[in-house]
């Protein structure tokens, strides 16, 4: 394998559970350095990618390539993979220099060399003081890095993490999130990272791959997903989108108007380019582009606007998530948030509002809903 090679590539892959298809043909590369989260819900196939990868399930059909040579069915202690799992593996009679060892034992590395790569791995991690203590006397977060050091000991050329910030509270869960990522800037090993959990995903990833009944929705940078969902599901599990149906209408190059129940509206997305006229869609707009504005505000700021009642005013901390509802659409209330006031609501359920967007923020998607 040339060490200079580092990419991850994946070919048709699918896998059957007692003729249940759980993965479905998937493709995916991953680049030699890259930080790659694969995002999906419980039983999406997310879990089971990761699997194949790292030979612990053999796959029902497909191809595994890394740095050119095919590893579909080599054996997991040939692969140049380490896998960090959700509960760490942790031996529990082993201090933690043991454990952090364990793999260049059983690959027979001279005692006289496991002592000084043990001590490199911990201050990597930042554990140097912590070679004689056991799993149980270590925090959560102290127990996934000595996981990551013994996983980074044996010098792997991509790292598997299956959920390992699960198990942890949600400032622990921040604090390694951060952690994680500057740790792998700096060694520049390639990391493919499963959760379920969009926040991680958004905050550690250079490419997020949204899976969902063993299929691959979308593979995008994380504020492309987020701001341009390819498909209604990508729109509903990656955030709180307000979904509208419609038809379109062609305007100009990028920009078309929507007949929707909130009336007609604006969109601006290069996608409508290889739509026909009068095509049914499905416009993605996020709570946090819709605004309360004068009923007489300018219209060159919004594109779009519509009247309507508030239905409810949540407070959630540093933002309020407000419910409108149309006249002309009662049954479909958009949701939008803002930020909090110190003081009372700006608004109130009853009160009459004008809730105004961008043609900009809207994306343009299929028309199945989810």
């Amino acid at each position: 394998m040339a060490q200079g090679d580092g990419r991850l590539q994946i070919e048709r892959l699918s896998k059957n559970y007692g003729g249940v298809q759980v993965l479905d043909a998937v493709e995916l590369t991953v680049d030699d350095g890259e930080f790659l989260t694969i995002l999906g819900p419980s039983g999406s196939g997310k879990t089971t990618i990761l699997r194949l990868i790292g030979g612990f399930t053999e796959p029902s059909g497909g191809r595994i390539t890394f740095g050119g040579s095919d590893v579909t069915h080599m054996p997991i202690y040939r692969r140049p993979f380490n896998t960090v799992f959700q509960d760490y593996a942790l031996f529990p009679h082993m201090t933690v220099a043991q454990n952090v060892a364990y793999g260049l034992v059983v690959r027979g590395v001279p005692k006289a060399e496991i002592t000084p790569r043990v001590g490199e791995a911990l201050a990597v991690v930042s554990l140097e003081g912590f070679m004689d203590r056991y799993p149980t006397q270590l925090s959560g977060g102290q127990r996934q890095r000595v996981a990551l050091a013994r996983a980074l000991i044996c010098q792997p050329r991509l790292i598997l993490l299956d959920e390992p910030l699960a198990a942890l509270d949600a400032e622990l869960r921040r604090q390694m999130r951060a952690f994680l990522k500057s740790l792998q800037r700096q060694l520049r090993i390639t990391f493919v990272f499963v959760t379920h959990d969009q926040e991680e995903a958004i905050s550690m990833s250079d490419r997020i791959c949204v899976i969902n009944q063993g299929k691959i929705e979308q593979i995008g940078a994380p504020k492309e997903i987020y701001y341009r969902p390819a498909t209604p599901f990508v729109a509903t599990f990656f955030g709180d989108n307000n979904l509208l149906p419609g038809h379109l209408h062609h305007d100009r190059r990028d920009t078309a108007n929507v007949d929707t129940p909130f009336g007609k509206i604006v969109v601006r997305d290069p996608r409508v380019v290889d739509l026909p006229a009068n095509a049914a869609i499905t416009i993605a707009v996020r709570p946090e582009a819709l605004h309360i504005v004068a009923a007489s505000g300018d219209a060159a700021t919004h594109d779009n606007r519509f009247a309507g009642q508030v239905l409810s005013v949540e407070f959630v901390g540093a933002t309020s998530q407000i419910r409108v509802a149309a006249p002309a659409a009662p049954d479909h209330p958009l949701l939008l948030k803002v930020p909090s006031l110190a003081g009372e609501s700006a608004v109130r359920p009853g009160d009459q509002v004008t809730v105004a967007w961008r043609a900009q923020d809207c994306a343009v998607l299929p028309a199945t809903l989810v």
